[in-house]
């Protein structure tokens, strides 16, 4: 009985010690929602929009690497593409600023009802190229970091989708007044106000629905990126593009403070160096694959109409009035900052 005694009290000892084994692999939740993973491993969710082929998801997933390198595996960041967690870009700020992801990248039209000045660069013609981009991001940082503080989150890197031009089907145009009457695809109010003063017909559609629209004629026309014309295979229903380069949309990748705020002083200070060593060649690196998919498209069979410097300036006269509206509109130190822009841009 003695024996038979000891044999039950180590096989349960080893059931035991199984068990909490087996608890200890997976990753429990900690603070913020983050997970602790094997050996203290720091586990965080970051959300972006796009496809996992996305150029901007491809160097978001460098940076993490890099980031999980630097800190020898501490802080692990998956990069979340989108449809993989429940959250609408629109919802994406929230989503940090509550803790149920550590990260996320917000585009500013999808977040400029959250923002005043730093909701400068949603309408067109302000940001227009990474020259441009560089030297209004330079003067809203400080308001952005000032107005992302009330929601418990900062921004850690300055990112963007390349020009948003105009795709179409039918008639190739010469200029901007050929695309009067045009039914457009636009994301962001501030964009959709904008073309419907040039004289098209602005709609909403989500993404997945624009090749039916384009086909059933609900549309006839898209403003987006060189990259989601291609790999969206868009082209397959359009006929040319007017590079006019109205507006590059700028992504504010904001992280949740409190979680940041938890990490150990060292992770703390190589994720900060990491951003700054990942922003000074992202700009490029992405207006290089903007460029490449242009070129891809422009064999595939697109016609590519470049609009002359003397159309893109009437273009802005249109917009100007609608910056100052937005500001007014905005409030906070929006003006302010709008001011600064004007004069360091030259207007």
């Amino acid at each position: 009985m003695n024996i038979l005694k000891k044999m039950s009290v180590l096989m349960l000892t080893f059931a035991m010690l199984f068990t909490f084994s087996a608890c200890g692999s997976k990753t429990d939740v900690g603070s913020q929602g983050e997970s602790q993973g094997v050996d203290g491993e720091i586990v965080w969710d970051c959300q972006f929009l796009d496809s996992s082929s996305h150029p901007m998801i491809i160097l978001m997933r460098e940076w993490s690497d890099k980031l999980y390198e630097e800190t020898d595996g501490r802080l692990k960041v998956n990069i979340r593409v989108g449809g993989e967690l429940p959250f609408t870009t629109s919802e994406y700020l929230d989503a940090v600023s509550n803790g149920s992801i550590q990260m996320a990248g917000c585009m500013v039209t999808a977040i400029s009802s959250y923002l005043q000045a730093g909701g400068l660069t949603s309408v067109p013609f302000l940001v227009t190229d990474v020259e441009s981009y560089e030297t209004v991001m330079d003067i809203l940082n400080p308001y952005v970091d000032e107005e992302l503080s009330s929601y418990g989150v900062f921004n850690a890197l300055n990112l963007f989708y390349p020009t948003q031009d105009i795709y179409g089907s039918g008639a190739t145009p010469s200029s901007y007044k050929d695309l009067q009457g045009l039914k457009l695809r636009t994301s962001g109010a501030e964009q959709a106000k904008f073309w419907q003063n040039v004289g098209l017909l602005p709609s909403s559609i989500d993404a997945s629905e624009v090749s039916s629209a384009l086909n059933t004629n609900v549309i006839n026309g898209v403003t987006t990126a060189t990259m989601a014309v291609e790999m969206n295979k868009w082209y397959e229903s359009l006929d040319w593009v007017y590079m006019c380069y109205p507006m590059l949309s700028p992504v504010y990748t904001v992280v949740n403070q409190s979680a940041f705020d938890s990490l150990p002083s060292d992770v703390q200070e190589i994720f900060l160096k990491v951003c700054e060593e990942f922003n000074a060649t992202f700009n490029q690196r992405m207006q290089d694959y903007s460029d490449q998919s242009l070129a891809n498209l422009e064999e595939l069979g697109l016609e590519v109409v470049y609009a002359t410097e003397e159309e893109r300036d009437e273009l802005r006269a249109i917009a100007m009035p609608q910056w100052d509206e937005y500001a007014s509109t905005a409030g906070g130190k929006a003006e302010e900052a709008l001011a600064a822009i004007k004069t360091a841009l030259g207007y």
